[in-house]
C-alpha cells in the first residue's frame, strides 16, 4: 500500500467520523429548529476535522470539506421534507451533486498525500507565528469557510418551497454553466502543467487567456445560480448577501488582508472586509431570531395579535409550510399529496370530489 493510499484512507476515516458525530449531534438538539440542527452538526464536523489537522500538523485536511458538506446539507433537508422528491428537488440535487463531484474529484486528482500541505497555509503559519493556531488555522482556514458555505447553502432549504418558474430554471442553468466552466479551466490547466512540467511558465491560453482565475469565476457562477434557484421563495431577503460574500471571498481579498501590514493606510480595505463580515453575521442572526407573520388591523382599531408563519406542533419544531391556491388549481393531485404526507394522514380520493350539491 502506497503512502498516498494510506493518506486517502486516513482522510476518509476522518471525514466518516466527522459526519457521524455531526449527524449524532442532531439527535441531541431536537429541541431547536431545523436550521439550528444542521448548523450545529456542521460546526461539530468542522471541529472534528480541525482536530485531525492539528494532530497531523496539516491544515489541508480541511480542503475536501468545502465540496462534501453541501451534499449532506441537501440530504438533511430532503430528510426533513419526508423524502418528497419534486422536479425542483431533482434539478437542485443534480446541480449540487455535479458541483460536488467535480470539486472532490479535482482534489483527489491533485492531492499528493498527508506529507503535502497547501503553500498558502504554510505561508500563513510562518507569517502569523503563535496566532496561527487559533486565528489562522481554526478561525481562517476551518471555521470561516464553514460559516460561509453554510450561509450560502441556506438557499437549499428555500428551494423546497419554490415552484417551477423561469427563474428556477435560470438558476439551474447558471449552476451547470459555472461547473462546466470550472471543468474546462481545470482540464486546460492540467494539460498545460503536463506539457510544461519542467518549465516555469504561466498559462495564457483557453479560458486562462481571459481571466487569471476562470475556475474561481465558475465557482462564483454556481453560488449565484443556487441563490437564483431559491430566489422565488426567499425573495430579496438577507440571503442575497450570501452570493455577494462568496464573490468577495473568491476575489481573494481576504488572503490579501491576512498578508498585508495593518497600517492606517489600509484602513479602507479593512473597513470593507469587516463590513462584509458583519453583514454575514447579521444576516445569520436575522434568520435565526426573526419572526414573520400577518397582523390584521381594522380601521380605527388596534391589535396586539400576529398570526405567525412559524408554528409549532408537539414533535414538530418550527414547521413552515404554505400552500398556494394556484398550485391546488393547476396541480391538485401533487399538491394535496404533499399536504397529506406532511400532515401524516392517508390520501383519500374522496378529497377530489366536490362538496357542492348539484340539484336536478
Amino acid at each position: 500500500m502506497t503512502e498516498r493510499t494510506k493518506g486517502f484512507l486516513t482522510v476518509l476515516g476522518a471525514y466518516t467520523l466527522a459526519i457521524f458525530l455531526g449527524a449524532y449531534s442532531i439527535s441531541l438538539v431536537t429541541h431547536v429548529g431545523d436550521m439550528w440542527q444542521i448548523f450545529i452538526a456542521d460546526v461539530v464536523a468542522t471541529v472534528v476535522i480541525y482536530g485531525f489537522s492539528v494532530a497531523y500538523k496539516n491544515s489541508s485536511f480541511y480542503d475536501p470539506y468545502w465540496s462534501v458538506i453541501p451534499v449532506f446539507i441537501l440530504f438533511f433537508w430532503i430528510w426533513k421534507n419526508n423524502y418528497i422528491i419534486t422536479p425542483i428537488i431533482i434539478l437542485l440535487s443534480i446541480a449540487v451533486l455535479f458541483w460536488s463531484m467535480r470539486l472532490t474529484s479535482n482534489w483527489m486528482k491533485t492531492w499528493e498525500g498527508l506529507h503535502h500541505e497547501d503553500w498558502r497555509y504554510i505561508d500563513m503559519r510562518n507569517s502569523m507565528g503563535k496566532q496561527f493556531q487559533l486565528l489562522g488555522n481554526f478561525g481562517g482556514i476551518h471555521m470561516y469557510p464553514t460559516l460561509q458555505v453554510f450561509f450560502c447553502c441556506m438557499t437549499i432549504q428555500q428551494c423546497f418551497n419554490s415552484n417551477n418558474t423561469p427563474l428556477m430554471f435560470l438558476g439551474f442553468t447558471v449552476c451547470i454553466i459555472g461547473v462546466l466552466y470550472e471543468i474546462i479551466s481545470d482540464k486546460q490547466l492540467y494539460d498545460f502543467r503536463m506539457k510544461h512540467s519542467t518549465e516555469k511558465k504561466v498559462i495564457e491560453t483557453g479560458l486562462w487567456n481571459y481571466s487569471r482565475h476562470p475556475n474561481y469565476y465558475g465557482e462564483i457562477l454556481f453560488w449565484w445560480g443556487l441563490f437564483l434557484m431559491g430566489f422565488e421563495s426567499a425573495g430579496m431577503t438577507y440571503l442575497f448577501v450570501a452570493p455577494i460574500t462568496m464573490t468577495i471571498l473568491f476575489i481573494n481579498l481576504l488572503a490579501f488582508i491576512l498578508k498585508m501590514q495593518w497600517t492606517k493606510y489600509k484602513i479602507g480595505v479593512i473597513i470593507i472586509h469587516l463590513g462584509a463580515l458583519i453583514l454575514l453575521i447579521g444576516a445569520a442572526i436575522t434568520n435565526v431570531f426573526s419572526e414573520e407573520g400577518n397582523m390584521i388591523i381594522v380601521e380605527n382599531n388596534e391589535s396586539n395579535y400576529m398570526q405567525s408563519f412559524y408554528f409549532s406542533i408537539e414533535g414538530w419544531e418550527n414547521c413552515t409550510r404554505a400552500v398556494k391556491l394556484e398550485n391546488i388549481h393547476n396541480n391538485f393531485d401533487e399538491t394535496m399529496n404533499q399536504v397529506t404526507n406532511w400532515l401524516n394522514i392517508p390520501w383519500d380520493n374522496n378529497l377530489k370530489k366536490s362538496t357542492f350539491l348539484v340539484s336536478k
